[in-house]
């Protein structure tokens, strides 16, 4: 049996430190590939998962960042409503931070003066409003924007009495934006009008709000 020669020997070494060289370049690869597959899982936007009623029917499911279900979107807009719709003096200054956090910051600059003689009319006069949605339908879509449409029902009090009943629809454009803990469905409100709900008239009202004398 005849001992390697100086050369084989070195060789031999060279050979296995390529392949050490090659192992350590894979293992290299891949780390780098499951950092970057951590970061970009990490960077993304969480689900929301979402239930509710629309339409009379329950309704749940999965929104990603890439797709927003108009279901979604249909729920938010019922939310805001009825934000907007439910008001009170002691509480409407508290309403009122709660709408501008829906908005876009170009809606709050634009209804800013309108919002501050709303909330003078309400905590001079006690004024007082209740909504119910009905219904929320988006109407019309396009790239990342939505128009909704809640329709419901609205009381107006007064102090203690009743000033209007009345069917009513608040239309929303809806867009979207940067997700966060406060808004886990990265939408806000561009643009948002009330009027009479199609086919609807006024109530008589009654002197009072039920339970109170006026």
């Amino acid at each position: 049996m005849t001992r390697p020669s100086y050369f084989e020997w070195r060789a031999e070494l060279e050979a296995e430190a390529g392949r050490w060289r090659v192992s350590a370049l894979l293992l290299g690869v891949a780390c780098l590939a499951l950092i970057a597959l951590l970061v970009f899982q990490a960077s993304r936007p969480a689900p929301v998962y979402f239930f509710t009623g629309s339409r009379g029917l329950a309704i749940g499911g999965l929104a990603r960042a890439d797709r927003v279900p108009p279901e979604l979107v249909e729920a938010y807009a019922g939310q805001v409503a009825l934000v907007f719709g439910n008001l009170m003096p002691a509480t409407a200054r508290q309403s009122y931070s709660r709408m501008r956090a829906h908005m876009t910051p170009s809606l709050q600059r634009q209804l800013a003066a309108q919002a501050a003689a709303d909330l003078q009319s309400i905590e001079e006069r006690q004024l007082s409003t209740s909504f119910t949605v009905r219904d929320s339908v988006v109407v019309a879509s396009a790239d990342d924007q939505w128009t909704v449409q809640v329709s419901g029902h609205r009381l107006s009090w007064s102090r203690a009495t009743l000033m209007s009943e009345e069917d009513i629809a608040y239309e929303f454009d809806v867009v979207r934006s940067r997700p966060s803990e406060t808004n886990p469905a990265g939408l806000a409100i561009a643009r948002v009008s009330v009027g009479r709900a199609p086919d609807s008239a006024p109530r008589p009202t009654s002197p009072s709000a039920p339970g109170q004398a006026s």
